[in-house]
Formats: structure tokens, C-alpha cells, sequence
């Protein structure tokens, strides 16, 4: 395959008002090793299994297409806020799932993680929906975005967390909805002043 870098299309932006996304690297694991079980437990994707850490890189990467973490930069230093995966994506049907587990304690990082890493997202994958699946006792996390995504399903005692079985709420994105959104605008306003800036 041949990449051209001077492409028409503009490239999703990494970087967002001090945070910004970047890959998993090896260094990371052990930081998501201890922080999955302490923060998460059964709340993430693994549902509280303990793999022994020469198997946990595998674990959490199995059905993955694309996994980053983000990052808020501050005058402290820069601090863990998000991690986030695509997984169990069908292109045949353009349908993918996303992951997310907050860490710390900067919910904008947070949340601007997110919208980065949907950016990138939508811009590296032919999606037409992006799903979510969210246990009732995390509703909250999707306040933000009740304009803009759609609620497909909702299955009964799905998910066993917290020593309770909790229904399990799934919710539809697609790139148009994303676009259309607030933080879009704002994300396209940044875009488009970083452009100017290197003209």
C-alpha cells in the first residue's frame, strides 16, 4: 500500500484543549493491570477476571480493532483520564462497539478523550453505527449524549456487577449524529483554526 500524507481529507485531530490520545505502548499494561482491577473490577469488559499479567495484553485486546488511552496535560504533569476500544466490529454490517473506562479525576478530559477517539473512529472505519452498551448503573454517562444517540435495546438482568444482576442499555451513534453534535463543532472549530495556523 501506498500512503500519501497530503491528503484532501482532514485528518481527525489527536490533540484537544490538553488532552490528547496516543496508541497503547507495552509500558501501559501494567498501569491498566492494577488500575482494571482496583477502579473497574467487574464493571469493564473483562467482567473481574484476573489474568496473570503475561496474558493480560491479550485479554483486553482480544476482538479489538483499535484501543487508545487519553491523556490530560496539565502544569502537574499529565494524568490517565480515559481508555477507550472499538471492538467487535463488523464491516460487513458497519457496526462496531465502544468501550470506555474513565480514570481520575477530570471528567472533561474524560469526555474529550471520547469525542477524540470517535473522531478517529469514524474517520478510520465505514461505520454506519457506532454501539454502546451501557449497564443501568452507568446511564449516567450518556446524559451528555441523549440528543444524539439513540437507544436500541434494552436486555434484562444482562450484566452481573457489584454482586446484582443489572439490565444492560444499548445505544446507536452514527457519523452523522456525531457531526451534527455540539462537541463536533467544536472539535471541526479547533480543526479549523489549526489549519490556519500552519498556512
Amino acid at each position: 500500500m501506498v500512503v500519501e500524507t497530503n491528503l484532501a481529507a482532514e485528518p481527525p485531530l489527536r490533540r484537544f484543549r490538553g488532552t490528547y490520545i496516543r496508541p497503547l505502548v507495552p509500558s501501559d499494561y501494567e498501569q491498566l493491570y492494577v488500575a482494571e482491577f482496583i477502579h473497574l473490577h467487574s464493571s469493564w469488559r473483562s467482567r473481574g477476571v484476573t489474568a496473570p499479567m503475561s496474558g493480560f495484553e491479550e485479554l483486553v485486546s482480544r476482538g479489538v480493532a483499535a484501543q487508545v488511552l487519553s491523556l490530560v496535560q496539565s502544569s502537574q504533569g499529565e494524568s490517565l483520564s480515559g481508555w477507550f476500544q472499538l471492538y467487535n466490529v463488523e464491516l460487513e454490517h458497519r457496526i462496531g462497539f465502544l468501550g470506555a473506562a474513565r480514570f481520575g479525576d477530570s471528567p472533561l478530559g474524560f469526555a474529550f478523550g471520547a469525542m477524540l477517539f470517535i473522531d478517529h473512529v469514524f474517520a478510520a472505519f465505514d461505520l454506519e453505527q457506532l454501539l454502546i452498551e451501557v449497564p443501568e448503573f452507568n446511564m449516567h454517562v450518556v446524559d451528555a449524549w441523549r440528543d444524539e444517540v439513540l437507544e436500541v435495546a434494552v436486555i434484562p438482568s444482562r450484566v452481573f456487577a457489584h454482586g446484582r444482576r443489572w439490565n444492560l442499555h444499548v445505544f446507536s451513534l452514527s457519523p452523522e449524529a456525531f457531526r451534527s453534535s455540539a462537541v463536533w463543532q467544536m472539535l471541526r472549530a479547533e480543526k479549523s483554526a489549526m489549519s490556519h495556523d500552519l498556512r
